[in-house]
């Protein structure tokens, strides 16, 4: 039994050493793997660098005949130029209803007027149920700036 603990001693030393020995001569010189290393980084790194560089030089890619936003806040670029267009103004709609009116070309059917309400016996001789509408204090703007 001891006998064969030392060949398996020795056959194990042996292996040990041999596997020293062939990872040395593999990896006989650590600074020519970094070197190596390096030199395939930098040029990886180069690479990306000239990618990087290609994509910045081509044009965004927005084609000219689409509305974009403005320079402004609120505005729209007109396709193919640069002018920024703003619209704005407010529509103010006012809106009567009635069961009876104040008569034919009478102002009374489009605001109130106390005197124009009718009464007594013609009353009810004029138009019924009707609405009349108007949109006369409304305000529109176009702004337009080319820088």
């Amino acid at each position: 039994m001891t006998k064969t603990w030392r060949l398996n001693t020795l056959h194990a030393a042996v292996a040990a050493a041999a596997s020293i020995g062939l990872t040395t001569a593999v990896h006989a010189d650590p600074m020519q793997d970094l070197k190596a290393q390096i030199d395939s980084l930098s040029k990886k790194v180069a690479e990306l660098e000239q990618k990087k560089a290609a994509d910045a030089a081509q044009p965004a890619g927005t084609p000219s005949n689409v509305v974009t936003g403005g320079a402004t806040k609120g505005s729209f670029k007109l396709p193919g130029s640069d002018t920024s267009v703003t619209l704005g103004g407010y529509v103010k709609l006012d809106a009567i209803a009635s069961s009876r009116s104040a008569g034919v070309g009478s102002t009374g059917d489009q605001e109130y007027e106390a005197g124009s309400v009718p009464v007594g016996p013609t009353a009810g001789a004029n138009e019924r149920y009707q609405i009349v509408m108007h949109a006369r204090q409304s305000r529109f703007n176009l702004k337009t700036s080319t820088p």
